[in-house]
C-alpha cells in the first residue's frame, strides 16, 4: 500500500472519529460522557436515587394565601451596628421539640417565585432569662452563610430543651436591591403536636421593625398564617369541603360535632376550604364572623365560647388552619356557628376539616357530625363525616412532628441533590476533557500509526527487494561466474599446450582475456547494484581498473591515489563517486578526442577530492544539450552533497572536473 494512500486513510479515519464524537456530543452528551467516567455513572445513580426519595415525600405545598406576609426588619443602606433579634415569651419554662423558621413569600418578587429576605447568618438560643445572661444554643450559623431554604421552612430539632424565652439573633442580614434587612413569615415553636408559639408575647429590637399592617407586623410571626398552610400530604378526594346553609334569619348556618361524651379539650383547629372544583380559591366560603362553642348539651344552652369572632370581620385565613388553644375546658358538643357569611356566599359557609385535640390526640374522627342543610345545587350530597375524615381540600393531614420531619428530610435531600449536581458538573467537565483528550490523542496517534505502518511496509518491501537482488546476484555469481571461470581456465590450459598452433594460441589467449574481463565486469555490476560491499582497497583497485579499461590507447597519469579509502565512508557514497568517475571517463573516451588524462584522488579528514583533467576538445558546461552524461553527473554530485566544478571552453583545448564530496 503506498505511503500517501495510508496517510489519506489515516486522516479520513481521524475526520470520521472527530465528526462522530462531535455529533454524539450534540445529541446525547450525557450518555457518551458516562463511557469516560465511572464516577459520573455512580454520581448519576445517586442523583436519581435522591430524586426518587424526594418524589416519595410528595409534592411540596407552599404558597402565600393571606394578606399577612409576616415580619420585616427595617431596610437599611448599611448593616446595623448591632445584630437585631426577635424574642418569644412562652409564659412558662417548657420543653421544646422543634423550632421552625418559615420564609416569607411576597407577590412582587420578579421572575420565578422565591423566598424574600431570609437571614443569611443567625443563631437561635433558649433561656429562662429574658435578658439572656445565660442561655442554651440551639442552632448557630454565624461563621458562614446559611444555605437558603428555598420554598421550604428551616427546621431545627430542639430535642426537649427547656426554656421560657426563644431568641433569634440575625448576625448577617439579607441583601436585596442594595438594602440590608431580613423577613420571616412565621416563627413556630413546636411541642408534641402543637405550635405553642401561637399568639404568645413577641418582642423585637426597638425601632428596627417595619409595621405596615396587615402585611408586615411583629405579631404576624405567631399568628399561624404562613405560606406552609396545613400539615398535609397531597392527596385529593372527590370533595373539597362541607358546606352549611342558613335555614332562616333566626337560625344561622352551623356545623356541630358530638364527641359521644364530655372530654377535656386542649386545642381546636378549623381548616378552611381551598376551592378546586371550578375555581382555585383558598379560604373559600370561610365565615366573616362566627363563634366556636363548647357545651355538654346538644342544644348548646349556656355554651362556653372558645373563639368569639363576632365583633369584627375575621381576616380570611387562606390555606391556614384557625387554631384555638383551650385551657382545661371539657365538653361533649362543639359547634361552629356562622354569624355573617363571606361576601357572595348567600348565608352559607364551608370548612374542609375540624380537629379537636385532647392530650395530643384528635378526637374528631370518632365523633358524629351534624350540620344545617346544604341547599346548593351540587350533583351529589356531601356526607357530614368528611369534615372529620382527616383530609383537607388538598391532602391528608399529618401529625405536626411527622410533617416537620418530612420538611427536614426534604431540605436535607435538596441540599444533597444540590451538592451532587455541583459534583456532577465538575466530574462531567473532567469527563468531557478526558474525552476530548482521547480524541486529540487519536488525532495524533492515527496519522502516526498510518505513517509508521507505511514506513514498516516500505522497509519490508525494501528488505524483500534486497533479498531478491542478493539471491539473483548469488545465482549470477555462482552460475554465470563459474561458467566464465571455466572458459578462462580451459582457454588458458589449451593455450599452454606445446602442440597448439600459433594462431590458435593467440585466439585462446584472447578468449582468456575476455573471460577475465567479463568476470571483473560482472563483479563490478554486482558491486554497483549493492549486492557486494567492497572494502576500501577494492574500490581503489576498481577505479584504476576502470580507468585502464575505458581509456585504452590514452596516456593515463595518476598524480594522487591513496592505498585505501576511509573505512567509515558509506558504501552508497562510494558507489555514487564510482559512477560519477565512470561517467566522466566515458565522456572523455567518446567525445573529447584527448591523448592525455591526468587523474587525482585524495582524502582529508572530512572530504574526498577528485580531479579529472584531459587535453581534448573543450565545450560549454552551461549548455543544456550536452546529453544525459553531464546531467547525471550533476545529479550524483547533488546526491553526495558535493561541490562539483567543470572548467572547459569551446575555444580552448582541455577540460577539468573538480569534485569535493563529504565522507562522513
Amino acid at each position: 500500500m503506498p505511503t500517501s494512500l495510508v496517510i489519506r486513510l489515516s486522516l479520513l479515519s481521524l475526520l470520521l472519529t472527530l465528526s462522530t464524537i462531535s455529533a454524539t456530543a450534540q445529541e446525547t452528551e450525557s450518555t457518551w460522557l458516562r463511557w469516560f467516567s465511572r464516577d459520573l455513572r455512580t454520581l448519576e445513580t445517586q442523583i436519581q436515587s435522591t430524586r426518587d426519595a424526594l418524589t416519595q415525600l410528595g409534592v411540596p405545598v407552599m404558597a402565600q394565601t393571606t394578606a399577612e406576609l409576616g415580619y420585616q426588619h427595617q431596610q437599611l443602606q448599611t448593616p446595623p451596628p448591632t445584630s437585631p433579634w426577635i424574642q418569644i415569651d412562652l409564659g412558662t419554662s417548657q420543653p421544646i421539640d422543634w423550632v421552625v423558621l418559615v420564609p416569607a413569600l411576597v407577590d412582587w418578587q420578579p421572575g420565578e417565585q422565591k423566598t424574600y429576605g431570609f437571614p443569611r447568618r443567625f443563631r437561635i438560643d433558649i433561656s429562662d432569662d429574658p435578658a439572656f445572661t445565660t442561655f442554651t444554643p440551639l442552632a448557630v450559623f454565624t461563621e458562614e452563610d446559611f444555605r437558603s431554604p428555598g420554598l421550604a421552612p428551616a427546621v431545627f430539632r430542639a430535642r426537649g430543651l427547656r426554656g421560657q424565652f426563644i431568641r433569634l439573633t440575625v448576625t448577617k442580614l439579607a441583601e436585596e436591591n442594595g438594602t440590608h434587612f431580613f423577613a420571616l413569615s412565621e416563627l413556630m415553636i413546636v411541642q408534641g403536636i402543637k405550635n405553642i408559639a401561637l399568639n404568645k408575647t413577641t418582642t423585637a429590637t426597638a425601632s428596627n421593625s417595619t409595621t405596615l399592617p396587615p402585611r408586615w407586623n411583629l405579631k404576624n410571626l405567631i399568628d399561624g398564617r404562613s405560606p406552609l398552610g396545613p400539615p398535609i400530604e397531597r392527596h385529593l378526594l372527590p370533595y373539597d369541603g362541607l358546606f352549611a346553609d342558613q335555614t332562616s334569619p333566626a337560625e344561622p348556618a352551623w356545623i356541630a360535632i358530638d364527641l359521644g361524651k364530655s372530654q377535656p379539650i386542649d386545642e381546636v383547629r378549623l381548616h378552611p376550604v381551598h376551592a378546586r372544583l371550578g375555581a382555585d380559591v383558598p379560604g373559600f366560603a370561610f365565615p366573616l364572623r362566627f363563634r366556636v362553642e363548647l357545651s355538654d348539651a346538644p342544644d348548646f344552652t349556656n355554651p362556653t365560647v372558645l373563639l368569639d369572632a363576632t365583633n369584627e370581620d375575621f381576616p380570611n385565613p387562606g390555606n391556614n388552619p384557625v387554631t384555638t388553644p383551650v385551657n382545661q375546658l371539657s365538653g361533649r358538643h362543639l359547634r361552629v356557628l356562622m354569624i355573617q357569611d363571606a361576601p357572595g356566599r348567600r348565608n352559607s359557609f364551608g370548612l374542609s376539616e375540624i380537629e379537636i385535640f385532647s392530650n395530643h390526640q384528635n378526637l374528631a374522627p370518632a365523633a358524629t357530625v351534624t350540620s344545617s342543610p346544604d341547599r346548593s345545587d351540587r350533583p351529589e350530597k356531601r356526607p357530614p363525616s368528611l369534615i372529620v375524615d382527616g383530609h383537607t381540600s388538598y391532602g391528608h393531614l399529618l401529625p405536626l412532628p411527622q410533617w416537620l420531619e418530612r420538611w427536614q428530610s426534604r431540605r436535607q435531600l435538596q441540599d444533597q441533590l444540590s451538592d451532587l449536581q455541583s459534583q456532577h458538573t465538575e466530574i462531567e467537565d473532567r469527563a468531557r476533557r478526558r474525552a476530548w483528550t482521547l480524541a486529540a490523542s487519536l488525532a495524533l496517534i492515527l496519522p502516526i500509526a498510518g505513517i509508521t505502518f507505511a514506513i514498516f511496509e516500505r522497509r519490508s518491501r525494501t528488505r524483500a527487494l534486497l533479498n531478491l537482488r542478493n539471491r539473483l546476484a548469488q545465482d549470477l555469481h555462482d552460475e554465470i561466474g563459474s561458467n566464465i571461470a571455466g572458459i578462462a581456465m580451459i582457454s588458458e590450459t589449451a593455450a599452454t599446450q606445446p602442440d597448439s598452433p600459433s594462431a590458435q594460441k593467440e585466439d585462446l589467449q584472447e578468449i582468456n582475456r575476455i573471460a577475465q574481463e567479463t568476470t571483473e565486469a560482472m563483479r563490478e555490476v554486482l558491486w554497483l547494484v549493492g549486492a557486494r560491499a567492497e572494502s576500501g582497497p577494492d574500490l581503489i583497485t576498481l577505479l584504476k581498473r576502470t580507468a585502464n579499461r575505458l581509456l585504452t590507447g590514452l596516456t593515463v597519469n595518476w598524480t594522487q591515489l591513496p592505498d585505501q579509502a576511509p573505512t567509515t565512508w558509506p558504501a552508497e557514497s562510494r558507489r555514487q563517486v564510482f559512477l560519477l568517475f565512470k561517467e566522466a571517463l566515458t565522456n572523455i573516451a567518446r567525445h573529447a578526442q584527448a591523448k592525455h588524462v591526468t587523474l587525482s584522488l585524495e582524502f582529508d579528514e572530512q572530504n574526498l577530492i577528485l580531479i579529472i583533467t584531459d587535453d581534448g576538445r573543450g565545450f560549454d558546461p552551461q549548455q543544456k544539450s550536452n546529453g544525459m552524461g553531464l546531467t547525471s553527473m550533476k545529479q550524483r554530485a547533488k546526491t553526495l552533497h558535493a561541490r562539483m566544478t567543470i572548467t572547459s571552453d569551446l575555444n580552448t583545448p582541455g577540460t577539468q572536473i573538480h569534485l569535493t564530496a563529504p565522507i562522513q
